[in-house]
């Protein structure tokens, strides 16, 4: 049956399905005597309502908050000169104040904006292919999955669509800006532009560098650039060791404003010769500002640089899960304790090591207020217990009714897949230095292929234990839901003030 619900309505149904669900598999074990320490082994949810939504959407925490802690650790003025800049193109895109009415007039726009700040000038692209990528569950929540329509753009005179930013949203439209930009850019339209520039481009598994000779605009293969990165925000590393490489002093600027990319520039600056910055921001928000980004590797140290790419994929990512209602900010402090070695090992090894495994696990223990457990499992137990155990014990059932899986940790199956994905994810980040990312295969890693899509693979093994399952089957069982359905209190959980919006 489907029907049309508010916003705010399907999230009301939402909380009610979650304590539905897990609460009617509490009665079931309570009603049962069956031992809950044993039933906190499962996930009892098809989707861990931890890392997860009921409609098996991740959860998400705000990336920005982890930026702000880094980058307030030193005080950053600009650069006083700029050797290169760098630039994520679908961020300059996207940002474009003033939008001509043609594409020819949004490609010599965008050539202008970019060949202001630098006499050399990398742009670089996401790859925006029709192959499974571990992204897919990201362009569905941005509404940008891959559709029937084949975009094309004739030429420079083409009229571009009122609706331009939202078919920024489809992947097919986006790759073929980019490879009009690719084309219209070596015309001899733009010779007197290019001229006393080098503009490198890379797309795809292609880079090419623009020049001017005359009135002509040459474009020559740079091999030495091509590579299979999906993602610009490792790419843009790649670009920078090249530079590196080639001049091996000066400053570069990465034009972009996101997390992912201070992350991962921290982990590879140490060992550029260049000396690298980040601008950031947007001069419409008066939020624009620089980010010395090798000022603060060197002032966080190379352990920490190490870590910081397991642990932004374990905490929350475009390809992970966050954990629900626990930020960014308070897990950087817990694993800056004692945990850096363990987020370091991440995407070092295409299997994790038991020991950081453990290592992992006693830190989601400490993320939810029990730093001397080991074992999630335990600390779900005692956390339910903490929180729902009855005044009076004749009645064992008198809390049941608040219950929800969200406010727990995720047992160790669950906990398991997603230390595989984290592990994934950091050997995507730390190989951005190479021109292949990495070997490994996303079908061994936490996810599962799926209709042409990779979706998330939650757990192995059963969701709930097999005398749990029996009862199910056996019994018609309704939860008395008391006189008035307002009265239930859905998640008023201890640890929200955990959260990154304090």
């Amino acid at each position: 049956m489907k029907t049309k619900v508010s916003v705010k309505d399907k999230k009301i149904r939402e909380l009610k399905g979650n304590r539905d669900l897990f609460g009617r598999l509490l009665y079931l074990a309570a009603t049962h005597n069956l031992d809950l320490q044993v039933v906190f082994r499962y996930p009892l949810t098809p989707v861990p309502l931890s890392l997860a939504h009921v409609d098996g959407t991740m959860t998400k925490t705000d990336k920005s908050a982890l930026m702000t802690k880094l980058e307030k650790r030193i005080c950053t003025e600009g650069p006083t000169t700029v050797d290169v800049c760098v630039f994520d193109a679908m961020f300059v895109i996207r940002s474009q104040v003033v939008l001509p009415a043609t594409y020819g007039g949004i490609a010599t726009s965008i050539l202008e904006r970019i060949l202001s700040t630098s006499t050399e000038v990398h742009f670089v692209c996401d790859t925006y292919s029709e192959q499974p990528s571990i992204k897919d569950l990201e362009h569905v929540a941005r509404e940008s999955t891959v559709t029937d329509i084949e975009y094309l753009i004739s030429g420079p005179e083409q009229k571009r669509s009122k609706d331009f930013q939202s078919q920024l949203k489809s992947p097919r439209f986006k790759r073929a800006l980019l490879h009009f930009l690719a084309e219209e850019w070596k015309k001899q339209d733009h010779a007197e532009r290019i001229a006393g520039h080098k503009l490198y481009l890379g797309l795809e598994d292609k880079a090419w560098l623009y020049t001017a000779r005359g009135d002509k605009v040459i474009r020559q293969d740079i091999t030495e650039l091509e590579c299979s990165h999906e993602e610009a925000d490792t790419r843009m590393v790649w670009h920078v060791k090249y530079i590196s490489d080639m001049q091996g002093k000066g400053n570069v600027v990465i034009r972009c404003d996101d997390t992912d990319v201070l992350v991962i520039f921290l982990a590879h600056v140490l060992k550029f010769a260049v000396h690298v910055w980040l601008d950031v921001g947007h001069n419409n928000k008066n939020n624009r500002r620089y980010i010395d980004v090798s000022d603060l590797a060197q002032h966080v140290g190379p352990q920490l640089c190490a870590a910081l790419p397991g642990f932004h994929a374990f905490t929350g990512s475009d390809y992970t899960a966050s954990f629900c209602r626990k930020g960014k900010v308070r897990p950087l402090a817990i694993m800056e304790k004692k945990f850096v070695p363990a987020f370091s090992s991440l995407g070092e090894q295409e299997n994790v090591d038991p020991n950081v495994v453990a290592d992992l696990e006693a830190f989601v223990c400490c993320l939810y207020g029990k730093p001397n457990l080991k074992s999630t499992n335990t600390a779900r137990y005692l956390l339910f217990h903490d929180r729902f155990s009855p005044k009076n014990v004749a009645k064992p059932l008198e809390k049941i009714k608040g219950a929800d899986s969200s406010s727990s940790p995720p047992c160790q199956a669950v906990l398991l897949q997603k230390i595989k994905r984290s592990n994934f994810v950091a050997s995507v980040y730390k190989g951005a230095i190479r021109a292949i990312p990495t070997l490994q295969k996303p079908e061994d890693n936490g996810w599962n292929l799926q209709n042409g899509s990779y979706i998330l693979h939650w757990f192995d093994g059963k969701q709930v234990p097999d005398n749990v399952c029996s009862h199910i089957d056996d019994d018609a069982i309704t939860i008395q839901e008391g006189e008035n359905e307002d009265e239930h209190v859905y998640c008023s959980s201890s640890d929200e003030s955990d959260s990154d919006t304090d």
